[in-house]
């Protein structure tokens, strides 16, 4: 079986030298520094293409795994691992004793399991796809993150602290699988098979990566007060319970929707313009390399955790 160890140096603030360890593998490793943007998906795909099967781990955050999954997504010849070096590393936090992802025997000794993705028009999304308010702070946060001295967390907080005073409802239409239709103006709209993102707000709760379901969650238009009285709990992860009985809110497992609108999605901090959406979950579309010592973190059931 072959082994590659794939190297994002500009991942969390860039590093041009191989993090210790890489170097003495390189003879049991083939090890490859991508160039650009877009390599580490050109390069597994032209791995998966050979047919052979392969373990690859990737150094970088989440728009190094979210390059990954592109790329292997499709050849079950693959197997994808992580070392999360980015900035947010969102993904990772969907995992319990996230410390084994940074320990090199924990991730050679590590097991394949299979997750779930998610299918966003002719892309791949691993973690969750975000629209309206928290789609415009992730776009802010990428440039933000290039500052000194500033997280993925802080980058996070500081954008949401402009965009807040910009903040409108995006107009949108819903159509469920069922060929109900919902339309209107929405602050926040999430789709999601992880619960983290803008390094660790958590507005899926819920979702697990292996549950065979999406997230899918919405939040009407609010006032500047209201918004910024439900902000705490969108970030702990609280917001669906300590406002349960608020209309305004929605949240429902889902297997398939279609978005229609006029404006950004940003999933797995990938932002593009969209008029139509079609998203669906792919169960077991991604062979994961279980570090040993991790495990995939439980979630409640909604309905039990909207009881307690």
């Amino acid at each position: 079986m072959k082994q590659y160890m794939i190297l994002n140096p500009v991942a969390g603030k860039g590093s041009k030298t191989l993090p210790k360890g890489l170097s003495a593998m390189a003879k049991e490793y083939e090890i490859y520094i991508t160039k650009e943007q877009g390599d580490c998906e050109r390069f597994i795909r032209a791995v998966g293409e050979t047919g052979e099967s392969a373990k690859i781990w990737v150094w970088g955050g989440d728009g190094t795994v979210h390059e990954a999954v592109n790329g292997a997504f499709g050849y079950p010849n693959l197997a994808i691992g992580v070392f999360p070096v980015g900035t947010g590393n969102d993904y990772v936090k969907n995992f319990g004793n996230l410390s084994v992802f940074l320990d090199m025997n924990a991730q050679l000794a590590g097991t394949e399991i299979c997750v779930d993705v998610m299918q966003v028009n002719d892309r791949v999304c691993v973690n969750m796809l975000n629209i309206g308010l928290d789609c415009q702070v992730a776009t802010m946060a990428a440039d933000m993150k290039k500052l000194p001295l500033v997280s993925g967390f802080g980058a996070y907080v500081l954008s949401l602290l402009v965009c807040f005073f910009r903040a409108k409802g995006e107009s949108l239409t819903f159509i469920h699988e069922d060929g109900r239709k919902i339309k209107g103006a929405f602050l926040l709209s999430t789709v999601g098979k992880g619960s983290f993102y803008g390094g660790g707000f958590q507005a899926a709760p819920y979702a697990k990566l292996d549950d065979g379901f999406m997230d899918f969650g919405t939040v009407g238009v609010f006032s500047k007060l209201e918004l910024m009285k439900l902000i705490p709990s969108y970030q702990k992860g609280t917001y669906l319970h300590k406002h349960q009985n608020e209309k305004r809110i929605q949240h429902q497992k889902i297997k398939k929707i279609t978005i229609e609108g006029n404006t950004y999605a940003s999933f797995d901090g990938e932002t593009i313009p969209f008029t139509k959406l079609d998203i669906k979950v792919v169960e077991k579309g991604l062979t994961f390399i279980l570090p040993k010592g991790a495990t995939i973190l439980e979630k409640p059931k909604p309905e039990e955790a909207l009881q307690s």
